[in-house]
């Protein structure tokens, strides 16, 4: 599934942001939602940020077609990255793979972070860590 905005400022620059979340039980549908999303996000002009649940890893096909046009903002980050570099943990708090990710074109990536915080009752929001990143529009 692909979600997508186009913000603009007051001086009408534009950013599109899209968010996703690609099948986690088949791998053809993975990689056909992966493609859908690059070809739908590479058809708007200007900088994009594309974030989301893959339901892949850095190795897989999904993760190549979205870096066919994409930059892992991982890999890209000024600054580097911030936290665990894997984000499913499964309620654990111990991340086992890399499935979630930020993805940018036409963007400068000044820091990239995995957020590991808990709830005041001390339990995971989540089985996946939220992953964020400081993006500047080119």
């Amino acid at each position: 599934m692909l979600t997508r905005a186009t913000l603009e400022d007051g001086d009408g620059e534009t950013l599109h942001v899209g968010s996703v979340h690609l099948d986690n039980k088949g791998p053809r549908a993975r990689l056909e939602g992966a493609r859908v999303a690059r070809d739908r996000l590479a058809a708007l002009d200007g900088p994009v940020v594309l974030a989301g649940d893959c339901n892949a890893t850095p190795d897989s096909d999904p993760y190549e077609a979205l870096t066919e046009t994409f930059a892992d903002a991982m890999a890209v980050a000024e600054y580097g990255h911030h936290g665990p570099t894997k984000t499913m943990h499964r309620f654990t708090g111990d991340p086992t793979d890399r499935i979630d990710y930020v993805f940018v074109r036409d963007c400068d990536v000044r820091l990239s972070a995995t957020l590991t915080d808990r709830t005041d009752e001390g339990s995971y929001p989540s089985d996946h860590f939220p992953v964020a990143a400081d993006v500047v529009p080119r």
